[in-house]
């Protein structure tokens, strides 16, 4: 049973990364009007991926939420205001 479940958490955070992956590079492909191809993309999130997820503690990414936190508060108002006014 603890095989099962660790084989699980495995494969929900694999797809759960490769969805990431391929949600980052269709939407830079996108705002580039496609100057790289997707697998290109896909390299350079892969690799912003993995410096990010190598730093061993969250104090040092901590501004990374705000950041987060602005840009979704940005984006829905902005989806407000074009749509209502």
């Amino acid at each position: 049973m603890p095989l099962l479940l660790s084989f699980q958490a495995w494969l929900y955070f694999a797809l759960l990364a490769g969805s990431g992956l391929l949600s980052l590079s269709i939407s830079l492909n996108a705002i580039s009007l496609h100057a790289l191809c997707t697998a290109g993309w896909v390299a350079i999130v892969a690799v912003i991926g993995f410096c990010l997820a190598s730093i061993q503690t969250l104090d040092k990414v901590s501004w990374l939420g705000w950041v987060g936190m602005f840009s979704i508060i940005a984006a829905r108002t902005s989806f407000i205001l074009i749509r209502y006014f």
